[in-house]
């Protein structure tokens, strides 16, 4: 498996966007149903997501940090803390919990 990581982490410095891709393929495989949609790099406002399911329902986020081997653990926080709070303040759906 860490021969496998590696090989991931070679790929995700150049294009993480074919890891993303790989991923939602897997997920829409596995999850096997029509009324789900599973995107890659799916925009939606002003945000970019790296793996978007959606349902009549809800919208789940997914993001990578493909490169988080490159970074400080305190990086990975503050990033991933970032992310999560624009999605928080960009998301309409959940701008009422602002409120």
């Amino acid at each position: 498996q860490q021969n496998i990581f590696s090989e991931a982490m070679k790929i995700a410095i150049n294009d993480e966007t074919v890891l993303n891709a790989m991923v939602a393929q897997c997920l829409r495989d596995w999850l096997n149903n029509p009324a789900i949609s599973v995107a890659s790099e799916k925009a939606i406002g002003n945000l970019l997501m790296d793996i978007a399911v959606i349902s009549a329902t809800d919208i789940y986020c997914l993001e990578f940090k493909w490169r988080s081997t490159l970074l400080q653990s305190s990086e990975v926080t503050r990033e991933t803390v970032s992310r999560v709070t624009d999605f928080v303040k960009d998301l309409s759906e959940l701008k009422h919990l602002l409120a």
